[in-house]
């Protein structure tokens, strides 16, 4: 009987200690902060548009495109395209690949700004998955409808990686060019500014 004691409470110390660990660690797995280069496949089961939906489809279930009620105000998530966004924005970007996708993100902040917006793997993933069936398709931006977006994109060795951020009023990876008369502030390809 004392045995049977013993071991239950030996069992419970180990499986108290196993479940610390993998709990320490699972977040730091599921939301690396940092970057890695995710490959796009040479090519997609997928129409672009049906690439699109399916990018969507995963936002929906993450909870962080969905309608957002806030008063007296209702934010739509939304999905756009803009042909000029890579030309008048940044410098050195693939010639081949001018188009952004911008997804306009609304749901629960926390899923937002701790969940896929802190996650550069999934929204590389994301990314690859829209660049693979869009191939005039350069930038895929995920935008918080308050503040705050992050951009990923296509690189010539057909690899996405999400786009490093830089202070605006810093000097290195930007610059400034004149266009109808205005300044205006100009990216490498590769780094960006959101507030």
């Amino acid at each position: 009987m004392r045995f049977w004691i013993v071991m239950r409470i030996l069992s419970k110390v180990l499986l108290s200690v196993i479940s610390v660990s993998l709990l320490a660690t699972l977040p730091t797995i599921a939301h690396s902060k940092e970057p890695e280069i995710v490959r796009i496949p040479q090519k997609s089961d997928l129409s672009c548009d049906g690439a699109i939906a399916a990018v969507k489809q995963d936002l929906r279930k993450r909870g962080v495109f969905s309608e957002w009620k806030t008063p007296p105000k209702v934010i739509q998530p939304r999905i756009r395209f803009d042909a000029e966004r890579i030309k008048i924005g940044y410098y050195n970007y693939p010639v081949d690949r001018t188009e952004a996708v911008i997804f306009g993100l609304s749901g629960d902040s926390t899923k937002l700004y701790q969940g896929i917006l802190s996650s550069p793997v999934l929204l590389e993933m994301l990314g690859a998955q829209v660049m693979a069936a869009c191939g005039q398709v350069g930038i895929v931006e995920f935008v918080h409808w308050w503040e705050g977006s992050v951009p990923v994109g296509y690189f010539p060795d057909r690899t996405v990686r999400a786009f490093k951020w830089v202070n605006i009023r810093g000097n290195d990876h930007q610059r400034i060019e004149m266009r109808n008369g205005s300044e205006r502030t100009v990216f490498e390809w590769g780094y960006y500014f959101s507030p």
